[in-house]
């Protein structure tokens, strides 16, 4: 089944036995749903891979829309197999402190940190790559996580929800438990519904549905200076 904007407000009316309350926006509701969703577990099936080119020092790279979380990135300096052009990832402190110094930083060397930035607050905070570096600076492959993909309108293709089928019912759970805290607080809170969702059997079993993508994850194994694929 794949799930649409219709699906979604079907849920919404059987759940609350009528309509939601025209003070609250429906695609507001879907969309927090997902938003939920996607927060409560560092979901495998929300990676994807990028390309950050033509990286300049004393500037901010965009990251890509909807990005939440960096995963990997190469050329990792802290790689030795790497030749040429690399880059470290770094605090913003430690590239704030670099970018102040008279130090003369190795050549054809990336160092990078991730930031939120805005214009005096009348901006939505958004992720970017600050960089600092010198002479000729990497193109960066990034693999990362992303947000929920916002549902726009309820016709035609962007009603359509991207998430794999098998995270379907957990979503509508979470969407049904959404309209009834908004709508019915004072018998059972949005935090409480949630909270039994997260504790209960359909999450267990996205999770380890997630998880067999790859059953053996090496990620957790810290390699600063590999040599040779980890076995």
């Amino acid at each position: 089944m794949t799930i649409t904007f219709d699906t979604a407000t079907a849920h919404i009316q059987h759940t609350l036995g009528g309509e939601l309350s025209q003070d609250i926006d429906t695609l507001s509701v879907i969309n927090d749903a997902g938003s939920y969703m996607t927060s409560m577990y560092p979901w495998r099936w929300l990676e994807e891979a990028a390309t950050l080119a033509a990286l300049t020092s004393g500037s901010s790279t965009a990251l890509p829309t909807g990005f939440v979380e960096l995963v990997g990135y190469t050329p990792r300096g802290m790689d030795s197999r790497v030749t040429g052009s690399q880059a470290f990832l770094v605090s913003p402190q430690e590239l704030e402190d670099m970018s102040n110094s008279s130090q003369t930083l190795p050549l054809d060397t990336a160092y990078i940190a991730i930031v939120y930035t805005t214009t005096s607050g009348t901006t939505i905070p958004t992720p970017v790559l600050d960089v600092y570096g010198n002479g000729t600076l990497p193109t960066i492959k990034i693999r990362y996580r992303k947000n929920w993909t916002q549902i726009t309108t309820s016709a035609g293709t962007g009603s359509l929800f991207a998430v794999p089928e098998w995270t379907e019912a957990l979503y509508i759970q979470v969407l049904r438990a959404f309209a009834r805290g908004l709508e019915e607080e004072d018998v059972g809170s949005l935090n409480a519904r949630l909270g039994e969702i997260q504790a209960g059997p359909q999450f267990a079993a996205a999770v380890s549905r997630d998880s067999l993508i790859e059953s053996t994850t090496l990620r957790t194994y810290a390699r600063p200076t590999p040599v040779s694929p980890a076995t």
